[in-house]
């Protein structure tokens, strides 16, 4: 199954959020979704990959689980630092690491200010 990422993901903002997360879900689900996590720990965008530090990782994980839709600030300190208080300089300096690993793989995290991020599509 081939999907493709664009026509997949809904940009309507009317979408409720049980659609797009379905729509997530089931991009996901596929042996061959556009960006997923493989059993090596690689990100995988098509056929590129992409190798990440261990809390960079976390992050990413958690991103990539809920692509295209707002993540809380406070869900991602607790994937990348489980059960540690973390400062909002220590999430943001992490976020910019890992933006910057994607960047060049038409991904990009969108900063939602006082809420969170979004991992999504590089607009170019």
């Amino acid at each position: 199954m081939t999907t493709d990422l664009v026509a997949s993901r809904p940009s309507d903002p009317t979408v409720s959020r049980a659609d797009a997360a379905r729509v997530a879900d089931e991009l996901h689900a596929a042996d061959d979704a556009p960006v997923r996590f493989d059993e090596d720990g690689l990100l995988r965008i098509g056929e590129r990959w992409v190798a990440f530090p261990e809390v960079e990782q976390r992050l990413m994980e958690t991103l990539v689980e809920h692509f295209g839709q707002l993540v809380g600030r406070d869900e991602l300190a607790e994937a990348a630092w489980p059960g540690r208080p973390v400062d909002d300089d220590q999430l943001y300096l992490r976020i910019g690491r890992a933006r910057r690993r994607i960047e060049h793989h038409g991904l990009t995290i969108v900063a939602v200010r006082g809420r969170g991020y979004v991992l999504d599509e590089r607009v170019a």
